[in-house]
């Protein structure tokens, strides 16, 4: 065995020895396993980090989808956009509206909103909301179809216990890269760890996320259900619109 051989073996080791510290833990054949995303993917590829990231319940993997691909809501006033105000957003709105050119006033805009079902925003009178996604305006109600992929182990998965127990901005789990390496080395399928979800209604939402490793992924089975971003809403336990089956939570038994 050469010297090259036998550093690697060494690095390996340690690797291992210091991953195996903190625990690993076994997610059982046949487990459901939820990632949401924005956009259409053939099949699932880990990201940067080489982690592919589910949850164990398919209301926190919406919330991971987007509401917008890019741009935003934007709350405008009719009188903003009759007087063609220098915001990025009103050359977008007027082409929505049809009325590039032309100049109707502010009463007539808002009756033209109205009639095409737009809403004022809550506590906002005379303000209106726009979704705007890649300089288009988005109708009343449309939303972004997004991905929910729900999957199920084909095997046994090895993964390292580094979840603690709380998470914490200041010791952001998930951006352990060179723990990942170490636990693939040491030959484990995946990691689970302490995260958080923002909801826009909720604030952070503390929770349980398994990350799998790019060998790992060809061991479970996917199917795509379209899904966009919900909000949490207590008392439907884990149904979401998209999924409305449901899944109990169960991660947070692996770890206790």
């Amino acid at each position: 065995m050469d010297l090259k051989t036998r550093h690697h073996i060494a690095r390996t080791l340690r690797a291992a020895a210091k991953v195996l510290a903190r625990g690993a833990v076994t997610l059982p054949k046949g487990s459901t396993l939820f990632h949401g995303s924005y956009g259409e993917f053939s099949r699932l590829r880990p990201g940067g980090d080489q982690v592919v990231w589910f949850s164990d319940a398919p209301g926190i993997a919406q919330l991971y989808i987007p509401a917008l691909a890019g741009g935003g809501e934007i709350f405008m006033t009719p009188s903003l956009i009759a007087r063609e105000d220098d915001h990025w957003s009103i050359p977008i709105i007027r082409k929505f509206l049809n009325i590039e050119g032309k100049w109707p006033d502010a009463r007539e805009i808002e009756a033209l909103l109205k009639k095409l079902g737009f809403e004022e925003a809550p506590n906002m009178r005379g303000w209106y909301v726009f979704q705007i996604d890649d300089d288009k305006v988005l109708p009343p109600g449309l939303k972004h179809e997004g991905r929910l992929y729900v999957g199920k182990t084909k095997r046994d998965m090895k993964l390292w216990l580094k979840a603690t127990g709380e998470a914490d901005y200041l010791d952001i789990q998930y951006e352990d890269l060179s723990g990942f390496r170490d636990a693939e080395k040491a030959g484990l399928d995946g990691v689970i760890i302490d995260d958080l979800a923002q909801s826009k209604e909720h604030g952070n939402l503390s929770h349980l996320s398994v990350g799998l490793f790019k060998s790992a992924i060809k061991d479970v089975a996917f199917k795509v259900v379209p899904a966009g971003y919900e909000e949490i809403e207590w008392g439907k336990g884990d149904k979401t619109e998209a999924y409305p089956l449901g899944s109990k939570s169960y991660f947070y038994k692996l770890v206790r």
